[in-house]
């Protein structure tokens, strides 16, 4: 559980932005040693988490949050199915 609330606190950023700054998060997996497999487990686990409380809740804030957690399951799952596809994708990791 440790890792899923190091990822979720990592996507619930406190502030608003177009794009979630995907860059920062992937270069924190790789210095973490994330498993891709496991990411995306988690990833799931949290996305499921974060549409239950905009569900419950109606919050704003964790609309975005769930937007955020989207884009970078879509990344993730992008590089999943089309391994060695980041050179394509680097573009995606700038601000």
């Amino acid at each position: 559980m440790q890792l899923q609330d190091a990822i979720k606190a990592k996507i619930c950023i406190n502030r608003l932005t177009a794009n979630y700054p995907l860059g920062d998060f992937v270069q924190w997996v790789e210095r973490e040693q994330i498993s891709l497999p496991l990411l995306m487990v988690l990833l799931e686990r949290i996305q499921k988490e974060l549409d239950a409380e905009v569900t419950a809740c109606g919050q704003l804030m964790n609309h975005y949050w769930c937007l955020y957690c989207g884009q970078v399951r879509a990344y993730y799952q992008a590089i999943i199915r089309e391994p060695g596809r980041e050179q394509t994708l680097s573009f995606l990791l700038k601000e």
